[in-house]
């Protein structure tokens, strides 16, 4: 049986992340030097067949990141994919952050939740700050078709104050572009975000989220294994490909109650015109 290398940071892992979350870069430098070794200052053994099925889906899951980027660039869909100047540009005061202890601190109270993977299970968990495309991840939402979403959270960040994280979403097929917006984060370094759209922002039902980081230096969008608790999504696709770990965010539209408050709201004011 051929041997897959696995390649294992030297700097020591900067979270308790299974191995094959790490792309085997080195997988070509062992082939030559033998195939099959012990353990050696370069960083590369053998692993067994269940390990190397893994390493096979997470080069899928890379294929899939490619895909979506070609598909999406010659879809005819507004905003047009890399064009940050046509997605919807989110202010500063429609953002608010908690520290990752608290998960629902800084949930949408006027916010009916159609999907939500926020919550750590074991733990939070990262690739190391990388600029550009950050992942990918799929869901499937409570609602049967098109909504407007009202709210976006996610978990990570960017590595300096005041950097673009531009937040794309795909159908489910991930071959076109639905909609996508960017925000500047206020702050440095991971935090859960809850970013109010105050706009019709209309996304998918069941679909595909990307995040890409303008910051030079890296950003990050955290990961965890505790799964959704509204919705559902397929563990295999995006995240970490690994059948345990998926990107953490929840999508949140208006609720019923507020919509009908804010139509009050406006009929209150226009008696008070007259």
């Amino acid at each position: 049986m051929p041997c897959f290398a696995k390649y294992l940071n030297q700097n020591g892992p900067e979270s308790p992340l299974p191995w094959y979350f790490t792309i085997s870069v080195q997988y070509a430098i062992c082939k030559r030097r033998g195939g099959c070794l012990p353990p050696q200052p370069t960083h590369c053994h053998c692993v067994g067949k269940q390990e190397r099925e893994r390493e096979i889906h997470m080069q899928k899951a890379s294929a899939i990141v490619a895909v979506i980027a070609a598909a999406a660039g010659t879809a005819m869909a507004s905003p047009v994919l890399g064009d940050y100047s046509t997605y919807t540009q989110i202010s500063a005061d429609n953002i608010t952050m908690t520290s990752l202890e608290t998960s629902s601190a800084n949930q949408d109270r006027g916010a009916t939740t159609l999907y939500s993977n926020i919550d750590a299970g074991t733990g939070y968990v990262a690739f190391p700050a990388a600029a550009g495309a950050l992942g990918f991840d799929d869901y499937v939402s409570t609602s049967a078709s098109s909504f407007n979403l009202s709210s976006f959270r996610f978990v990570g960040g960017n590595v300096n104050a005041g950097t673009t994280m531009n937040v794309e979403f795909y159908n489910a097929a991930g071959d076109t572009l639905v909609n996508a917006f960017s925000v500047a984060l206020p702050s440095a370094g991971a935090f859960i975000w809850n970013i109010t759209l105050n706009t019709t922002f209309t996304v998918d039902g069941a679909g595909v989220v990307q995040l890409v980081s303008d910051d030079l230096s890296g950003g990050q969008w955290y990961l965890g294994d505790a799964g959704p608790t509204v919705g559902s999504e397929d563990v295999l696709f995006g995240g970490g490909g690994d059948g345990v770990y998926s990107h953490n965010f929840e999508l949140n539209t208006p609720a019923p109650g507020s919509v009908a408050l804010l139509g009050l709201g406006g009929l209150v004011a226009t008696r008070r015109r007259r």
